[in-house]
């Protein structure tokens, strides 16, 4: 198997590489910017005109290579302080072929080995990943190298599959509809690709270092209200009589807990900002509580994508990169 570059196609036998969040990548591939689909499908037909087609007793132009298209998109907030990306990877596998009805010789049937056993290979992996098998064998093919993190990774996996309904072709339909079958029992567990900004952690630190402040103090009023309530009660239980106007006042323990933690939450919070205000009165002194301030979120900015595309010994493949 070889990895070709069909943007630069003079960039063949590409290598795999594995970046530090060990998630495989194609070494020294040719990258192009889009920022509108117009762009990016000018992209694709620039790799696409570069892939490599023969014709057999099957088909007037068989694809002699599988090919990739990824898509990389990276959306960030207008402030900066997160960043969001998502990658799409769209492949084109060549069909499985019998050497038998293509009539395949010379170089072209040197592909249809290489063909057939790449999909064997995806087969393999995919059968281990159905099984959640303790190894996985994506080294044995540069295929299901390229496209681990799709087939196991932070992905979701969806195949559309093309057999033929002529009769003579009944062994090879069967096999392709049980590929999918395959495919379609792989589950991931999938994650939002975000990366957030120093400035970002700190306000989340703090802000849960507020609502601690916030319990806190929810904690004490409530132990004041149970000392006083403990107080009243021994008082009428020695048979002292207590007038009505120093009785303790009955109140909602959650209810108080909650407005004295608003309340001292957003005291904590106006401080950080250097706008402090005298300490709040507690919920015993005052029935009124605090209210939680409002937040919202800033809407994203698209990024520009970049795409490449590569073949892989019969095989294309498209990348995206961030743009900076």
């Amino acid at each position: 198997e070889k990895i070709q570059d069909l943007l630069e196609p003079k960039n063949a036998d590409l290598p795999i590489s594995e970046g530090a969040d060990k998630v495989p990548y194609i070494k020294n591939l040719t990258f192009k910017d889009a920022t509108t689909p117009d762009e990016i499908m000018a992209v694709i037909h620039a790799g696409k005109s570069f892939r490599h087609t023969a014709s057999t007793k099957m088909n007037a132009e068989s694809s002699r290579s599988h090919s990739v298209l990824v898509l990389v998109i990276t959306q960030q907030n207008a402030d900066a302080t997160k960043k969001q990306t998502g990658k799409l990877n769209l492949v084109d596998l060549a069909g499985s072929e019998k050497v038998a009805k293509t009539g395949a010789e010379g170089s072209t049937l040197k592909e249809a080995n290489n063909i057939n056993k790449s999909l064997l290979n995806l087969g393999n992996v995919i059968n281990a990943l159905c099984e959640a098998k303790p190894h996985v064998p994506y080294r044995d093919s540069k295929l299901t190298r390229v496209l681990q993190e799709s087939l196991g990774g932070n992905s979701r996996t969806t195949m559309m599959i093309c057999c033929s309904p002529a009769e003579s072709n009944g062994p090879e339909t069967r096999s392709t509809l049980m590929f999918g079958q395959r495919v379609k029992t792989i589950k991931n567990q999938v994650n939002a690709n975000v990366e957030i900004s120093a400035e970002e952690w700190k306000r989340k630190y703090n802000e849960l270092e507020n609502k601690c402040k916030g319990s806190a103090a929810a904690v004490e009023a409530l132990s004041e209200y149970i000392k006083k309530s403990n107080k009243e009660l021994k008082q009428w239980r020695g048979g002292e009589t207590v007038l009505e106007k120093k009785q303790f006042e009955l109140k909602d323990p959650e209810d108080m807990a909650g407005k004295v933690a608003k309340e001292a939450a957003k005291e904590a919070a106006k401080a950080d900002k250097g706008d402090a205000a005298p300490p709040p009165k507690t919920a015993l002194d005052d029935d009124e509580g605090g209210e939680a301030g409002e937040g919202g979120e800033e809407g994203g900015e698209g990024g520009a994508p970049a795409v490449a595309v590569v073949d892989v010994d019969g095989k294309n493949e498209k990348k995206k990169k961030k743009k900076k």
